[in-house]
């Protein structure tokens, strides 16, 4: 088909520019659900955002099967397809995030809040004293209360807020800010 010549008499066009109009349909459907239903963020790195279209596309491939084996799924629904994403995402997340909820050392309070709105509460079964080990960096960082000129570093983390603190600047697993 490529390599030939063939051109349809009542047209006038060739082969090739008349098959490539009848499946253009399904080019523009995809680009567009791309649009809608998108995880690209802006990045000037080129192989981040081929990651992105490769999410998009993967999203949107995985829609068609699930919806060609499930033809019920979310019909009464206007937002299928925004529905069926997101709960892929949440279920691709699923591990990640209990593996993530159990060792909160270096999260932020931002963080732990997000766990927190998405149904993970913090499950510590250990005594303090096992848990002060946990707190612990692999490297010394700059505590987080001494004014930058000081320089004064330390491998331990606040238990609340997991802001690194030197010995001046806490209490038994604690900075003085949380308590």
């Amino acid at each position: 088909m490529h390599h030939d010549q063939k051109v349809d008499q009542q047209s006038g066009k060739p082969d090739i520019i008349l098959d490539y109009n009848k499946t253009k349909g399904s080019v523009d459907a995809v680009g567009q659900l791309c649009h809608h239903y998108s995880v690209q963020r802006k990045t000037r790195r080129w192989p981040l955002a081929y990651f992105y279209n490769c999410l998009n596309l993967t999203g949107i491939n995985s829609m068609v099967i699930y919806r060609h084996k499930y033809p019920n799924f979310a019909a009464e629904k206007s937002c299928h397809c925004c529905l069926f994403i997101q709960e892929l995402g949440q279920e691709l997340l699923q591990d990640w995030l209990a593996i993530r909820n159990s060792n909160r050392v270096g999260l932020g309070q931002l963080q732990i809040s997000a766990l927190k709105a998405i149904g993970y509460d913090e499950e510590d079964d250990q005594p303090i004293s096992m848990r002060a080990s946990a707190y612990k960096l692999p490297q010394s960082k700059r505590c987080a209360l001494c004014k930058p000129r000081s320089d004064r570093k330390t491998a331990e983390l606040c238990s609340s807020c997991s802001r690194p603190v030197c010995t001046r600047h806490q209490k038994p697993l604690k900075c003085l800010n949380c308590g």
